[in-house]
Formats: C-alpha cells, structure tokens, sequence
C-alpha cells in the first residue's frame, strides 16, 4: 500500500506502508502516519489513542515519531503512555482540574521521579516504562 500526497510546493510523496499486523492500515491509521511523517512544521495531534489501534501506537507509531521528531516539533495531547514514555517525550505537560474547574499544568520529564506515579496512571504506563527500563537498563527490573 503506498500514501501519494501532493503539497503545495506540488511535491509528491510516495509513502510505502506495510500492513501493521494480518490487516492492512485503516483510514485513520493511514492519516495518522501520513501527517507525521510529512513536513517539518510543528504538528498537534489531539488523542490519537481514541482512533488507533494500541498494538499500532506502541509497535510502529512510537518508532516513527522518534524519528520525525528529530526535524520536526509534535505535540500530543493524550492518555496513552506509548507516545510520551516509549517517544523519548522530552518535555511533558501533566494537566489536571481542581475542583472549582481551573486546569493546572505541571511541567516534568521521564526521569523526574515526583512526576512518576501520574505518568504511570496513564493508559499502559506501567508497561511502557517497563518496556522503556528493559530497553535503556536491560539489567534493572521495575517492582
């Protein structure tokens, strides 16, 4: 299967993607890679977890923004600890709302240990970070 996407500039890109799994890439997946992959402008991408598949996001998606984030900026808003533990997140936003409805940001890393256990709260974060620890720190193991 191969994206064909033609900017303004009227460059084309052909985009080969092999299928994730025995399926091929559905529609959302297909957008999802495409717009990562192209341009080098910043990129906000509002959960992406709510229409990928997580075999995707934790497989081929994270592995692909490790290496588009080199020449571009990508923001993520979501719940999913793929994207911000297993991405190599450099900078990490965990918002939360006080009871009287105000948002409150905290800014952290992954190494920031006051920040853990909301980052593990996240959807899969404790498998992300073990996968994170067994391939950075193959003879630790995470209790």
């Amino acid at each position: 299967m191969t994206i064909v996407i033609e900017n303004s500039a009227k460059t084309i890109f052909h985009i080969p993607l092999q299928p994730f799994s025995g399926k091929g890439l559905n529609l959302s997946e297909n957008c999802c890679v495409a717009l990562v992959m192209l341009g080098n402008t910043p990129i906000i991408i509002d959960e992406p977890e709510a229409h990928l598949d997580s075999n995707l996001i934790a497989k081929y998606l994270v592995e692909l923004v490790k290496t588009v984030k080199k020449n571009r900026q990508i923001i993520f808003a979501t719940h999913n600890a793929n994207f911000v533990i297993n991405g190599d997140s450099e900078l990490i936003h965990i918002l939360t709302m006080s009871d009287s409805k105000v948002t409150n940001s905290c800014e952290t890393s992954i190494e920031n240990m006051d920040y853990r256990e909301q980052l593990l709260s996240l959807e899969g974060g404790a498998d992300a970070f073990r996968k994170r620890e067994k391939k950075y720190f193959p003879q630790a193991v995470m209790g």
